[in-house]
C-alpha cells in the first residue's frame, strides 16, 4: 500500500486572483531569499500585503453570494416581508407596512386587530435540529453541514465571582451569542413563521420580533 498526501478540499472563496497574487508574492519571497537587499524585502512585504487584501476580498465576497444563495428561492413577496438584518432595512418598513393596513381597513370600512408577538430568549431556544434539517432542505451537502454541526454543539458556561465557579450550564438548544454565523442560522429558522402563514394572512418579521394585521368587517 502506498501512502500519500490527502487532496485539500478547495477554498470556495479561492479565485484567479487568490492564485495570481500568491504567486506574486511567492516570486517577491524567492527574490529577496536570493538577494536579502531592503529593496528587496520592501517588495516582498507590498506583495504579502496585496495577497492578503486580495483573499479579505474574495472571501467577503464569497460570504454574501452565500448568503444570497439562502434567500435565492424566496419569493420578492416573501422576502419583502423580512426586515432585520437586512442592509437598507430596518424597523421603518414593518411601520409602514402597518399603516398600509391601517389605511386600507379605513377605506374599506372594516376594523384593523394587529396581532404583535415578541419571542423571549430567541437566540437561546432556536431549534437547532431545524437548522440542519433546513440546510438539507436547500441543498446543503459536504462539508458545511457538519462544520455547522458541531458548531452548535452542547456548549458549558459557567459564572466566575472571584475564585468561585458556578455549577455547569449545559446550552442544549439554541444558538451561540455574538457569532456571525449565529445570526445566519437564526434567520434561516425563524423565517419558517412567515412562510406558515395561509395566503390569506399577512405578517412582517423585524428579527424576532412579528407582526400581523387581521382586518375585520365592522
Amino acid at each position: 500500500m502506498t501512502q500519500g498526501r490527502l487532496p485539500k478540499s478547495p477554498k470556495p472563496w479561492w479565485n484567479n486572483d487568490c492564485s495570481r497574487a500568491e504567486k506574486q508574492k511567492k516570486r517577491a519571497w524567492g527574490i529577496f531569499r536570493r538577494y536579502p537587499t531592503e529593496e528587496n524585502l520592501i517588495e516582498f512585504k507590498r506583495a504579502r500585503s496585496h495577497a492578503r487584501r486580495i483573499r479579505r476580498e474574495s472571501q467577503r465576497s464569497s460570504w454574501q453570494q452565500y448568503l444570497n444563495s439562502i434567500r435565492g428561492h424566496e419569493t420578492s413577496k416573501t422576502v419583502w416581508k423580512k426586515s432585520g438584518f437586512r442592509h437598507h432595512r430596518g424597523t421603518l418598513d414593518n411601520i409602514l407596512l402597518l399603516e398600509t393596513s391601517v389605511r386600507e381597513a379605513f377605506v374599506r370600512n372594516q376594523n384593523l386587530v394587529s396581532i404583535f408577538f415578541d419571542m423571549e430568549k430567541a437566540y437561546d431556544r432556536t431549534w437547532r435540529y431545524g437548522i440542519l434539517k433546513d440546510l438539507y432542505h436547500l441543498g446543503f451537502r459536504g462539508n458545511l453541514p457538519v462544520f455547522i454541526q458541531n458548531f452548535l454543539k452542547t456548549r458549558v458556561f459557567q459564572v466566575r465571582v472571584g475564585s468561585t465557579l458556578s455549577r455547569d450550564f449545559y446550552q442544549r438548544e439554541g444558538v451561540p451569542q455574538g457569532s456571525v454565523l449565529s445570526v445566519v442560522l437564526f434567520i434561516l429558522k425563524i423565517n419558517d413563521i412567515v412562510r406558515q402563514l395561509p395566503p390569506t394572512v399577512k405578517g412582517t418579521l423585524f428579527v424576532d420580533d412579528f407582526q400581523s394585521p387581521v382586518p375585520q368587517l365592522t
